[in-house]
């Protein structure tokens, strides 16, 4: 992804690029002297338990998985309103607006356009983050909105076994 990154950064050699990866894995010294010798701004943070709030400070959303189940990051970066290219290992149940890429894992030059699409489109948009949030609201993702489903289960339940 690095190499990509690399790619895109050298097209857009104006545009700031920060890369923050939240995880663990067996390749990070080699990303720490890709990124050196390329000029790669890159953060490695680990294994967290609050990438929800990370997500906020974030302007995309890149998942690269090659085997996901439902990936909850995932519903946690639209909820923040991002704009999200992900491999096409992430199921289609958990892409809910329209601001996401489906990508070819092996298709670099995909991975970079559709980094570039989203470039210069959150460069022309005036799509607030918050109106994006909407679409997972509407599709009842949000906690008020599972709650209150919740609450109804619970008090059906409670009025089934009194009666």
């Amino acid at each position: 992804m690095l190499r990509i990154i690399d790619r895109v950064k050298y097209i857009c050699n104006n545009v700031s690029i920060k890369v923050v990866l939240i995880g663990e894995g067996d390749e990070r010294n080699n990303l720490i002297e890709f990124s050196q010798k390329r000029g790669i701004d890159l953060l490695l943070l680990g294994k967290r338990s609050d990438v929800n709030k990370l997500l906020c400070g974030f302007d995309l959303f890149v998942l690269t998985s090659r085997y996901e189940g439902f990936p909850v990051v995932m519903m946690e970066a639209q909820a923040n309103g991002l704009d999200c290219v992900v491999s096409k290992a992430i199921p289609q149940e958990a892409l809910l607006g329209d601001s996401y890429i489906r990508v070819s894992k092996e298709n670099k030059t995909m991975w970079i356009n559709a980094i570039m699409h989203f470039i210069n489109k959150t460069k022309a948009s005036s799509i607030s983050r918050i109106a994006k949030c909407d679409v997972i609201k509407r599709k009842g993702y949000d906690i008020e909105s599972c709650a209150e489903e919740l609450s109804k289960i619970y008090i059906s339940l409670l009025k089934s076994q009194k009666g």
